[in-house]
């Protein structure tokens, strides 16, 4: 099973569906919403300090791609939150791609799905390692 990339509104015209409706996703990060995927996922779960072997193992189950649409629409608002947030952690103009991990590592600290109940709250700076290594195997 490929990733599944839940495009967005904005990605939907530019991208188009690529057949059936789409199952779930073979990479133990699950579906994604993104606009360019494996190479950022790689870059960033590198700058987070997961291991070579769990990124190269999650960057590999990426090999192939599904377009389908947008099956939560929290993920959406989350996405909106943390862009809303990115200008609260740096100044107008004020950043350039070095300034970029400072604000990935701020985001990570945030919690997602608080209006859920507490046990399916997620942490991304605790629950990515901890669910890389389930689907990967910790050894």
């Amino acid at each position: 099973m490929p990733v599944t990339l839940r495009r967005t509104q904005k990605l939907a015209r530019a991208l188009p569906l690529t057949g059936a409706a789409a199952g779930a996703s073979s990479t133990a990060l699950g579906d994604w919403y993104a606009n360019r995927l494996a190479e950022i996922v790689g870059a960033r779960l590198r700058r987070a300090g997961i291991a070579s072997r769990l990124i190269a193992a999650e960057v590999a189950a990426m090999n192939t791609v599904t377009v389908a649409k947008t099956t939560d629409r929290s993920v959406v608002g989350i996405m909106v939150d943390f862009a809303f947030a990115t200008g609260h952690y740096l100044p107008i103009g004020g950043w350039d791609e070095t300034t970029l991990p400072f604000v990935e590592a701020r985001l990570a600290e945030t919690p997602c799905y608080v209006s859920r109940r507490e046990s399916e709250g997620v942490y991304p700076d605790r629950d990515t390692p901890a669910r890389l290594a389930e689907v990967w195997g910790a050894g």
